[in-house]
């Protein structure tokens, strides 16, 4: 199982340099950033780990500040350390981020600009509205895929209103459920089963661009590489 963010790339990648907290500080930012990175973010960096053919691998490695212990006596934010794989696929203008918190994500955002176009602002999460839940739902049912899972909000059933909607099943979600994506004012979640060439995939993926990968565990370079091909499309 992998935690999993997409980011989506405003242009077509550039020739890779490494980037690290350093870089950034030194390129121009909004005041959001600049008061999100001193007020959680005390390292950060981002260098080539390999290549397997097109798809290149990434290690990004970031030091933050976690929550404040609760109690009665005022201690130190403690300081953790995570490391996260970001994949990039020549002429996909995707990046897939494995096992990256999503609180992770402004700088993870950041240090892929940098590295790639020397500025930031062009690397942000792939969100999902409603319009592209559903161009993903029929891109996987064209591949011969199942939808697995449904968080819906503000649906309107036969049964009536309801304000969220929650189903799962293994061997598939039926009309019903598809009736209720229709109607839902917000999709939150869709999870599915999926076959690319000799792979299975199991996988939600949530309105912030982030999800859980399930299958294929643990997930090998190609099959990484066929999941941002798949999810190409959808930028």
């Amino acid at each position: 199982m992998r935690k999993i963010v997409f980011f989506r790339m405003l242009d077509q990648p550039k020739d890779f340099s490494p980037s690290n907290l350093e870089t950034l500080m030194r390129i121009p930012s909004d005041a959001w950033f600049a008061e999100y990175v001193e007020n959680y973010i005390w390292d950060a960096s981002l260098r080539k780990l390999a290549e397997y053919g097109s798809l290149l691998q990434l290690e990004m490695t970031c030091g933050y500040y976690g929550r404040r212990p609760t109690g009665k006596v005022e201690v130190k934010r403690p300081k953790i350390k995570q490391k996260a794989d970001i994949w990039v696929l020549e002429g996909v203008r995707l990046a897939l981020a494995t096992d990256l918190p999503s609180q992770l994500s402004p700088i993870a955002g950041s240090l892929i600009s940098a590295s790639f176009y020397g500025t930031l602002g062009l690397v942000d999460v792939l969100s999902f509205d409603n319009e592209r839940f559903k161009r993903l739902l029929e891109k996987v049912e064209k591949q011969g895929g199942k939808l697995t899972s449904i968080h819906l909000l503000d649906v309107n059933l036969p049964e009536g209103h309801k304000d969220v909607y929650q189903a799962s099943e293994s061997s598939g979600l039926g009309e019903k459920e598809k009736a209720a994506i229709e109607s839902s004012r917000k999709i939150k979640r869709l999870g599915f089963h999926l076959r690319l060439g000799e792979d299975f995939y199991s996988f939600w993926i949530a309105d912030r661009g982030n999800g859980t990968l399930y299958q294929p565990s643990p997930p090998q370079p190609h099959q990484l590489g066929k999941l941002l091909e798949f999810f190409g499309g959808l930028a």
